[in-house]
């Protein structure tokens, strides 16, 4: 791919990645953080390019200041920051996250903002590890559960309790419980499966923590 077309490429990540509101920067910033990129661009065709990216849908703000050069920074992006900050407390605080992915995922929220701003977001996160959950293969158990979701087939897996002192005892003499997946639900800061149940010919609801072993079976879920 020649220069030409790299050098939108390399505009528009870096109007998303270093702008914003309190941090707009001129076109001669423009050119030197291209030229660290290894892309050449005069001030002139940088201006004809961030018409483009306008053009393009990039809601690029242009402040102007009289006898100083114009400032430019992105105006508004997918996501804004107060909603991110919505989001990152949610995972902050949800029990079924673990520590570790908690702030996995913190952190590609924050990609979604400039970095001014995810510096600020991910300076304010604060993880409690004593009122999140452990188990990171929760979310391999949910992937496989909206598999059969879509798809309209049944689950199987085996399903536990905890003991006094904390040990697995699986419920169904450790069988495999087959059930028809309906939906995924959250209360008391708990993920649970809703499934049709065969046994009871009625639905019925698993935390997903305490499933194990989950597979998408063959059969065609009612």
């Amino acid at each position: 791919m020649g220069t030409t077309k790299l050098k939108l490429l390399y505009l528009a990540d870096i109007l998303r990645r270093e702008t914003d509101e309190d941090n707009p920067i001129p076109v001669s910033t423009l050119v030197k953080k291209l030229a660290d990129c290894g892309i050449t661009a005069t001030r002139k065709i940088l201006y004809e390019d961030i018409e483009l990216l306008k053009e393009y849908g990039m809601d690029i703000y242009t402040t102007k200041n009289p006898g100083a050069p114009n400032l430019y920074h992105l105006a508004s992006r997918d996501f804004e920051l107060p909603e991110l900050k919505l989001l990152v407390d949610t995972i902050q605080y949800s029990q079924f996250v673990t520590p570790s992915k908690s702030k996995e995922l913190i952190h590609k929220l924050s990609a979604l903002t400039s970095v001014h701003q995810a510096e600020k977001l991910e300076r304010s996160v604060i993880i409690p590890d004593n009122m999140k959950g452990l188990n990171e293969g929760i979310y391999y158990a949910v992937d496989a559960i909206h598999h059969g979701i879509i798809q309209k087939k049944k689950i199987s897996f085996k399903y536990f309790d905890h003991t006094v002192d904390k040990k697995k005892k699986f419920r169904n003499n450790g069988n495999l419980y087959v059930v028809s997946p309906y939906t995924l639900a959250c209360s008391d800061n708990n993920y649970y499966l809703i499934a049709f149940h065969p046994k009871y010919n009625d639905y019925s609801q698993f935390r997903i923590d305490r499933m194990e072993q989950i597979r998408v079976v063959g059969r065609a879920a009612p």
